[in-house]
């Protein structure tokens, strides 16, 4: 399916998954159990999606919304990491084995007190540990629903450990992580750098990319990073650029033949005025135009609704 089409699709799919996360982590809070059926069909809907166009609700986990973080961010990391396992050749039932570990990684901080989970200042020595702990407890809460998928409590109980062993909750190394705990580790880093959080203003795609690149021997092993970016392309899909004449474009799609020249959908011209209609434009072809820069879309107010046809 094409990208215009899917990404209408895609945009309902993604709603659906938040509205699905929002109500499991409550329901996790106020000491409910899973509910086996919804948190299926969420995960199977976002593995068909991108079975039909990866690109389309990729690219709407690109382009950021600013509220309910951490059912967002459960999301996308979900279908990021369904979009590497995709790029790797993972068989589809291995994706959504993947998936449902990805879209349930933080649990476990529904099992944190409320207080400490908002706090907005640092945590001291003590309360680092007890969120430090959070990987522990999804990783048990998921066991105990006992039709969760081992692959699944694996990538949820280990995406916190880094191929070094600096990281937590068992400072596992290398192989020893689980391949999908890496996937959806990886994922997580990137969906966190690039969102704007209480303490933290987000990274853009372009550098967040590159920061993982410089740390790939240590935090995820070199191979996955560098599939990572292949996958996400150096310029991501969803993410704002700048074109040489000055019009402001989104990338719509990533050609993984020659990343520097990707599809890329203008949406503010020269004077960066809103296009009537997008105009798409693939670079791979383009003289006229190449891109000079990522530019942070709250500057331009750029939203999903861009990229409609």
């Amino acid at each position: 399916m094409g990208f215009r089409e899917e990404i209408k699709e895609a945009r309902g799919i993604r709603d659906e998954a938040e509205s699905t996360v929002t109500t499991i982590m409550h329901d996790v809070r106020m000491g409910k159990s899973l509910v086996k059926e919804r948190m299926e069909k969420t995960v199977d809907n976002i593995v068909r999606s991108i079975f039909r166009n990866r690109d389309a609700i990729t690219s709407l986990a690109n382009l950021k919304r600013y509220d309910a973080y951490t059912f967002t961010h459960c999301v996308n990391v979900s279908i990021f990491s369904i979009a590497l396992g995709r790029h790797l050749g993972l068989r589809r039932e291995d994706l959504f084995k993947l998936g449902v570990g990805a879209i349930l990684h933080d649990i476990g901080k529904m099992l944190i007190p409320e207080g400490l989970l908002n706090k907005p200042g640092a945590y001291n020595e003590a309360e680092l540990s007890l969120m430090k702990q959070h990987a522990l407890l999804g990783a048990d809460f998921l066991s105990a629903a006992r039709f969760i998928a081992l692959e699944s409590i694996h990538a949820a109980g280990e995406h916190h450990e880094r191929y070094d062993g600096s990281g937590y909750p068992a400072g596992l190394a290398g192989e020893t992580i689980h391949f999908f705990a890496r996937i959806t580790g990886i994922a997580d880093v990137y969906d966190a750098m690039t969102s704007n959080r209480i303490y933290q203003k987000a990274i853009m795609p372009t550098d967040t990319l590159k920061f993982m690149y410089t740390r790939r021997k240590i935090h995820f092993g070199p191979e996955l990073v560098e599939k990572f970016i292949q996958c996400m392309g150096i310029y991501p899909i969803g993410s704002l650029v700048e074109l040489s004449n000055g019009d402001i474009g989104l990338i719509k799609s990533v050609n993984r033949s020659d990343l520097i020249h990707p599809m890329v959908s203008v949406v503010l011209d020269r004077h960066k005025r809103p296009c009537r209609r997008p105009l798409d434009i693939d670079l791979a072809t383009e003289n006229k135009r190449r891109i000079i820069k990522a530019v942070d879309p709250e500057i331009y107010a750029v939203t999903v609704e861009s990229i409609n046809p």
